[in-house]
């Protein structure tokens, strides 16, 4: 691929070094021609794009996800965040006799609180602690799921450091013990290839605000075929039962697919602002993506490591993500000075956050490092 044919789909990159994918991708020209022509359609066409237009991009949306996945079109549940398909899939549980939960204290809180809260109707959570604030070895799993547990929580990759986890051995681990595997894939789907058929998952998430470049207001949920049936959410919506415009009031009869899972309107601006980005994503491919991805990350690593910045990263090469945690008392202010010379970075508790991608290049990664050094 032609990096600076890459990189001029994406305007931001011309005029900041922009290495916050993990918090948002950056906005790619085709994405935001897309809501344009949606602004255009709903003042040309009124209502009647719902069924002209607009309905076909949300199928076209949830079938480019599960292209992602290597899953089906049937096991693809679309939300507006993640919070709301996993009470959803949440409220499939009653945890009044296999009434344990399996999470960790890496995750991203939104996961965990889902489950916390489920404390309050009897659940038992089990949580993984973390020894070193980077990874949580994948044996400790099998250490605390039982014959109890009912639902194993954690995510692809630590917001925290950027760990790929086994979520394959994991979701074995839970599998031995019948229970819901349920993987928060936000960090990772996109950047890191995943296959939910070769992993075997129960139950994957994630959403179009980072490394799917499509923007926030658009998440889904995948849902492995087999287990579909057997999962009768209490939280719905209209979109959530067969023969929504049948507009029946009296009966009530969930969709056969993962669709079930989804609830009210979808906000049609974000899912084709997602359509763009999948497009890009899908074109250039995620193997390449994620090959250009690790380049520029281990660029990156090394040249902080030789300015004796202190990392809190893997340690191994294969278990590193495009998250890189450069460790400091008091990130903000550097966060704050470096987005003044028009470098956008994050932080996340005691350090600053870099997270590059496929379209940043050697000198972006040169140019921040001398600024860090700088401000440092």
């Amino acid at each position: 691929m032609d990096l600076n044919e890459i990189r001029n789909e994406f305007p931001i990159l011309g005029k900041t070094i922009y290495m916050n994918s993990c918090s948002l991708g950056a906005l790619s020209k085709r994405s935001r021609q897309y809501v344009n022509d949606y602004l255009d359609l709903w003042d040309r066409m009124g209502a009647s794009a719902w069924y002209e237009k607009w309905m076909s991009a949300i199928d076209s949306v949830r079938s480019m996800y599960a292209k992602v996945l290597g899953a089906d079109e049937s096991e693809i549940a679309l939300g507006q965040n993640i919070s709301g398909l996993l009470s959803s899939l949440g409220s499939c549980f009653d945890l009044k006799e296999k009434n344990g939960i399996v999470i960790t204290d890496m995750d991203f809180p939104t996961s965990n609180y889902q489950w916390l809260a489920k404390r309050d109707a009897g659940a038992e959570v089990n949580i993984i602690e973390s020894d070193d604030r980077i990874h949580i070895p994948v044996e400790e799993f099998s250490k605390v799921i039982t014959g109890n547990t009912s639902i194993v929580s954690t995510s692809h990759v630590f917001f925290l450091s950027g760990y790929i986890q086994d979520i394959a051995r994991i979701n074995g681990y839970a599998k031995e013990n019948n229970a819901l595997c349920v993987i928060d894939a936000y960090q990772s789907v996109g950047q890191v290839p995943v296959n939910v058929r070769d992993m075997d998952i129960d139950v994957l998430l994630g959403g179009g605000l980072k490394w799917l470049l499509g923007g926030s207001g658009i998440t889904f949920m995948y849902v492995k075929k087999d287990l579909i049936g057997d999962l009768r959410p209490t939280i719905t919506g209209w979109f959530g039962v067969k023969d929504q415009f049948n507009f029946d009031q009296t009966d009530f009869t969930y969709h056969d697919d993962a669709r079930r899972f989804e609830t009210g309107t979808p906000p049609v601006a974000a899912v084709v602002a997602a359509k763009g980005g999948l497009e890009l994503v899908l074109e250039f491919g995620l193997e390449n993506i994620w090959k250009m991805t690790r380049e520029i990350t281990g660029e990156l690593i090394h040249l902080l490591q030789k300015e004796n910045i202190e990392l809190r990263i893997p340690e191994k090469k294969e278990d590193r993500s495009a998250i890189v945690m450069a460790v400091h008392p008091d990130p903000v202010p550097v966060v704050r000075a470096l987005a003044e010379r028009n470098i956008i970075v994050d932080y996340r508790k005691d350090c600053i956050r870099i997270s590059p991608y496929f379209y940043n290049n050697s000198e972006d990664i040169e140019k921040f490092v001398k600024a860090l050094k700088e401000v440092l």
